[in-house]
């Protein structure tokens, strides 16, 4: 208490409003966007605002004991087990250089599970040495494996995707220790005992990861804007190739008009030339001299059918 103030209760309803916010938000998200990435964020959210919203229940009006089963493990685990889906798909684990990850990873559901079950049997048998035992082996699993995803993610710090992944994971694991830690010792004497801590760790936690999930959002952008681009220039590309076919087949007809054009001047005009020639030779001779009168004859017949068959070719 500070001043009449449950300083560990108001953490815990800040937290679990922010998570809330988060929850809403990337559920919105992933349904306009879709993507197994956002859907396990998604999940891993809602699961840790169930577990601060039974700590703020806790915490808060009705505090109560339960015999049977101890719900407070048992949320927190399930949000753990989400943490460890999330992380795992989120660093694209591969199955021959992380295999180790890999198997922690699919097999913690089962580890949980298990000692769920085992905790569950000793809290009612009243085991308080073996009960804490488990407690402190399951959560030195986590930690384990919380490290071993972490040196993953350092590997492949070359991304800002993987920075922020890097940063929540740190930030987990070390608040997570200090709230272990805390939780050991005399909690009554901090001012934030262990809840708190552990929920400063989901706060930032969940910062760090939504930051990460943002910047996954962004490089999508910027490679559909990569590809849009690509398609656009080929496109132009295209265009231009078409106009210089285009060109090409402009030039060549246009060639081809100013070989015809000179074939008609050179060629038929020549031949007409030699036409007018001779019908100027055959009207001076048409009384005097039969045989050149039917020579310039015969030589503007041979000239006009030659400009027939030039002009057929020509057509």
């Amino acid at each position: 208490m500070l001043n009449g103030v449950n300083i560990n209760y108001t953490v815990i309803l800040l937290v679990t409003g922010s998570v809330l916010l988060a929850a809403i938000y990337h559920t919105i998200l992933y349904a306009h966007r879709r993507g197994r990435l956002l859907a396990l964020y998604s999940i891993y959210l809602w699961s840790t605002f169930s577990y601060c919203l039974f700590r703020v229940i806790v915490l808060g009006d009705r505090p109560a004991v339960y015999r049977y089963l101890n719900p407070d493990e048992i949320l927190q685990m399930i949000s753990f087990i989400m943490y460890i889906r999330f992380a795992a798909f989120a660093m694209d684990l591969e199955s021959g250089r992380d295999r180790y990850a890999l198997l922690f990873a699919r097999l913690t559901p089962y580890v949980i599970l298990i000692y769920l079950l085992l905790n569950t049997v000793l809290e009612n048998m009243d085991e308080g040495y073996v009960y804490m035992i488990s407690k402190i082996a399951a959560r030195a699993y986590l930690l384990v494996l919380g490290l071993l995803l972490l040196l993953i993610v350092l590997r492949k710090r070359k991304s800002g995707f993987y920075k922020y992944l890097g940063a929540g994971a740190i930030s987990m694991i070390v608040f997570g220790i200090i709230s272990s830690v805390i939780n050991i010792i005399r909690p009554e004497t901090f001012l934030f005992g262990a809840i708190s801590w552990l929920m400063f760790g989901f706060f930032t936690d969940v910062i760090f990861f939504s930051a990460a999930i943002g910047y996954r959002i962004r490089q999508e952008y910027d490679e559909r804007e990569r590809s849009l681009q690509a398609v656009i220039l080929k496109d132009i590309e295209l265009k231009e190739k078409e106009l210089e076919k285009i060109k090409a087949i402009y030039e060549t007809r246009e060639h081809e008009r100013s070989r015809i054009a000179q074939d008609l001047h050179d060629d038929i005009g020549a031949t007409l030339s030699s036409i007018h020639v001779y019908s100027s030779v055959a009207s001076r001779v048409l009384l005097s001299d039969q045989e050149k009168l039917l020579s310039a004859l015969q030589q503007i017949k041979e000239s006009s059918y030659q400009v027939m068959e030039n002009m057929s070719d020509i057509i």
